[in-house]
């Protein structure tokens, strides 16, 4: 898993130096971008990304171009650079050594020199038979709660892209290229990644089971995702059964007559079917009408404890 974190100060000989070195060792995964300037800064992530971003000594009032950046790319950690051994908590300190400043750089990413799996309980998908209830909403509320996560859209229609398709591809064929596809995949400016749709859910119901449990088990060895959220479309699954691979399912509803029908309908299909671990598995809940990325979102996952 790369990690691109951008380092700015007035001292471009240094920024250049510390720049190759972690560079050219390939530290934790670590790839820093030298930039001469903060509107510099701005400029580069109109079309580009960054995780981190380490803030020295820079001419001029830095505070609007250290806003715009704060709240265009909320995933950004940014680190302060200080020349004072003695800083307050939360600086780096400029004169250490390059494995030091990349230790606390991982450290503050919450990365392990020691590449992390994803953890037992972390598959959780969203999935209703209702409509309009708000289920991507908190399918990416979810993904930007959990730093680190990984969103995956199965949903009846997307869009074609190249990359979500060879890895939905390569998980239909269960080839273990799949892993070096997944280190392309970049934070959004919301600071988790993603796996967006394909063009139609004919594709998508061509994943079994079998498919899900060997995906599964393929980010468990090395995912490096603290949680993999699957936004699943009504039509796209072709056997219920795909849900036992997840570890909790989240079931929007809404208080319709047409959509508690449908609900009801649901629930007697999991009776009759003997779906008794997977209803363990269910909880129902009406989600805010709301953006995914509001407070109102993230607080409504946070009292709940999703």
């Amino acid at each position: 898993m790369e990690y691109r974190i951008g380092i700015c100060d007035e001292d471009y000989h240094y920024v250049v130096n510390l720049m190759e070195y972690i560079n050219s060792h390939r530290i934790g995964g670590l790839k820093l971008v030298a930039f001469s300037s903060l509107q510099a800064v701005v400029e580069y992530l109109e079309k580009n990304y960054l995780d981190g971003l380490l803030v020295g000594q820079v001419r001029g009032d830095t505070k609007p171009y250290i806003d715009e950046i704060l709240e265009g790319h909320n995933g950004i950690i940014l680190i302060p650079i200080s020349v004072d051994m003695t800083a307050d908590e939360g600086y780096l300190y400029k004169y250490q050594s390059a494995q030091a400043i990349a230790s606390y750089i991982l450290d503050r990413l919450n990365v392990s020199l020691v590449p992390q799996s994803v953890q037992d309980k972390a598959f959780y998908a969203v999935y209703s038979p209702i409509g309009r209830c708000g289920k991507t909403s908190l399918a990416k509320g979810l993904s930007i709660r959990y730093r680190g996560a990984l969103y995956v859209a199965l949903e009846e229609f997307g869009t074609r892209e190249g990359l979500s398709e060879d890895i939905l591809y390569h998980i239909v064929c269960e080839n273990t290229r799949l892993h070096s596809l997944m280190e392309k995949l970049k934070p959004n400016e919301y600071g988790f990644r993603e796996i967006k749709g394909i063009l139609s859910y004919m594709d998508i119901r061509q994943l079994s089971k079998d498919n899900f449990q060997w995906f599964k088990e393929q980010l468990l060895i090395g995912g490096n995702y603290d949680k993999v959220i699957f936004d699943i479309g009504g039509a796209v699954l072709s056997d219920l059964n795909i849900l036992q691979v997840m570890d909790r399912i989240y079931v929007p509803v809404i208080e319709e007559e047409e959509a508690m029908e449908k609900l009801q309908a649901f629930k007697e299909l999991l009776r009759n079917n003997n779906y008794v671990e997977l209803g363990n598995k269910l909880q129902f809940l009406k989600v805010p009408k709301c953006h995914y990325s509001s407070d109102m979102m993230l607080d409504f996952i946070s009292e709940g404890e999703l």
